[in-house]
């Protein structure tokens, strides 16, 4: 995959509870910043947790640097961007991650609750 083929958000595929990252990617002076998210089954186990999210940047071309992290509730027409991920905290701009989370999902209402 080209650089410029990343896209903004990945991972979501249905209604649900998402955990979610936000990372920055940068590659021969190009930064995009992206959102990886995986659905959270509370009956999986082992539990899934915001690093493994992480391991789907490994095969993305450039340098890879997580800022944060937290929950997603897909919901109808309704996504909201709540909590934050105990490992990677919570990422600098948070309505920033809505901004691209709207762009992704044009006919949601996107909103951050603390």
């Amino acid at each position: 995959m080209e650089f410029n083929e990343i896209p903004e958000v990945d991972g979501i595929i249905a209604d649900g509870d998402y955990k979610y990252i936000v990372a920055e990617i940068s590659n021969a002076g190009e930064t995009k910043r992206i959102v990886r998210c995986a659905l959270f089954d509370r009956t999986m186990e082992p539990r899934l947790e915001h690093q493994d999210i992480v391991r789907t940047l490994y095969g993305l071309p450039g340098k890879r640097n997580v800022l944060g992290g937290g929950w997603l509730l897909i919901e109808g027409t309704s996504a909201i961007l709540s909590d934050t991920s105990q490992t990677y905290g919570d990422e600098p701009n948070r309505e920033e991650t809505a901004t691209i989370l709207r762009r992704a999902l044009p006919n949601h209402q996107v909103e951050v609750r603390d």
